[in-house]
């Protein structure tokens, strides 16, 4: 007996653009985007003056910090150009426990604050480098002084460099009469 004849495999695919991954850089844009776009369309909307506080400091923490993150970039686009991709096998202990204190060592002398170390340990693990080092390497780095936390709160009108002091304070300050 002889049936009717039977279609097999599969059906090419359909021929279209391909779809597009949102990506985390999309999102922030169209944020931007709207907050912009709140601010022109409603100006009284970011009058109010914890607003005015929080976004003088969180201005102030970017400005301060792009300098030390703008020399991570730089030193990791350094050592994807000029090191060879078989210098950290070498310079690192084949062992992850005897790497991790080397990579320690590394990080702790990173000028600047932690934000060069950012994109330094991204690039040692694209490099080859074990995640452990490469975690420690970004950990390592100690905290940023605190003199330039204290010249905020200063400038910002706080008594002790305390970032929601200095809030307060300028709020405080900009209601006085």
């Amino acid at each position: 007996m002889t049936g009717p004849p039977t279609i097999t495999g599969t059906a090419p695919p359909l021929a279209g653009p391909p779809r597009r991954r949102v990506l985390p850089t999309d999102v922030l844009v169209v944020l931007l985007l709207v907050v912009v776009a709140l601010r022109v369309l409603t100006p009284g909307l970011f009058t109010a003056l914890v607003l005015q506080a929080w976004s003088t400091v969180f201005v102030a923490v970017c400005l301060q910090a792009l300098p030390f993150l703008v020399l991570g970039v730089l030193l990791s686009a350094a050592i994807t150009a000029f090191v060879p991709a078989d210098f950290f096998e070498r310079a690192l202990p084949r062992r992850a426990g005897m790497a991790v204190p080397v990579a320690g060592l590394s990080g702790a002398v990173l000028p600047g604050c932690e934000c060069a170390s950012v994109p330094v340990a991204g690039s040692l693990v694209r490099r080859g480098v074990a995640p452990a080092p490469a975690l420690t390497f970004l950990l390592s780095r100690l905290p940023p002084p605190p003199r330039p936390r204290l010249t905020l709160g200063a400038r910002a009108g706080g008594r002790n460099g305390n970032a929601s002091e200095c809030s307060v304070s300028s709020a405080r300050q900009v209601a006085a009469p």
